[in-house]
């Protein structure tokens, strides 16, 4: 190699050495000190605290919006129950009922013994329960009333039309245990009320309410009842079989539109869903009304 080429490689790598050196510390010089970074983050910190403070402010205004908006609530309710009350005292006295529970009974007890305080008479209380059968029994229904099927929906079916067949002349029917029972005498009744759980399985009930609509013939009022958490739906079945329906029966004027349906009211579905034609019997509140504001 000759020594022209030798001192060019030198002068190249002696330029590139300090073309490196230069640019690291023009980088070095650009990047901001310890004191800007240490400002910055404070001013960052400083920035999230005030978010926050403001949003835990914003958080504390809605709690007391929320807790206002309650009591608000409670009170309008309690309003609602002591009018009710007022005017639906012993307005059931004289009225006989069916009582047809569909699941557990847990979330409607409420109801039978508000009519009960209202001077009905439950002649008699089925429950209803798809989730207390078990496999034993399904087979055991299914050859005792021989039905098409073998599923749920045709065995509750199946139970409901022989249970209320029973009832309803004057036979108290031997069909019962685990997921049927049958509390009160065999009569014959004013209406038939069909409590349902939110939880109810809507084909089953429908086959349910079916059997209900059947059983009780063209004369018999039969008034279904739910409550306001379960889904909508329930009043385009009860449409179509007619039958009535009140689907917040577990609020005071849900309780309303159910005295006033086995009172006389206007027949249909009413309450805070989807089809409702009104929230409750207007026409009935105002008659009812009238004798306390002295009209």
């Amino acid at each position: 190699m000759s020594p022209l080429i030798d001192q060019r490689i030198l002068i190249l790598t002696v330029s590139s050495i300090f073309l490196a050196l230069g640019i690291g510390i023009a980088v070095g010089t650009a990047l901001p000190g310890e004191e800007v970074l240490l400002e910055e983050r404070n001013a960052l910190i400083a920035q999230l605290e005030g978010e926050f403070t403001r949003i835990r402010g914003e958080n504390a205004s809605l709690r007391t919006r929320v807790r206002d908006l309650e009591a608000q609530l409670k009170a309008a309710e309690d309003f609602q129950r002591r009018v009710i009350e007022s005017v639906v005292a012993n307005a059931l006295v004289g009225v006989n009922l069916g009582i047809v529970e569909h699941g557990s009974g847990e979330t409607t007890r409420g109801v039978v013994e508000d009519l009960r305080r209202w001077g009905a008479d439950l002649a008699w209380q089925v429950t209803l329960d798809p989730r207390a059968l078990d496999e034993r029994q399904l087979e055991h229904w299914a050859e005792l009333l021989r039905t098409e099927g073998r599923g749920v929906k045709e065995i509750m079916a199946g139970v409901t039309a022989y249970v209320l067949e029973g009832l309803l002349g004057d036979s108290r029917p031997a069909l019962t245990g685990g997921a049927v029972t049958v509390e009160g005498r065999a009569a014959g009744v004013d209406a038939i009320l069909v409590l349902a759980e939110p939880s109810a399985d809507p084909v089953v009930l429908g086959a349910v309410l079916a059997a209900v609509r059947e059983a009780a013939g063209e004369g018999l009022p039969v008034i279904v009842g739910e409550a306001s958490s379960g889904a909508a739906g329930l009043g385009q079945v009860g449409g179509r079989l007619g039958l009535a329906v009140v689907d917040n029966v577990d609020q005071p004027l849900g309780r309303f539109s159910l005295v006033a349906l086995l009172l006389g009211a206007e027949w249909g579905h009413y309450g805070v869903k989807a089809g409702a034609r009104a929230p409750l019997p207007w026409g009935f509140l105002e008659d009812a009304l009238e004798p306390l504001v002295g009209r």
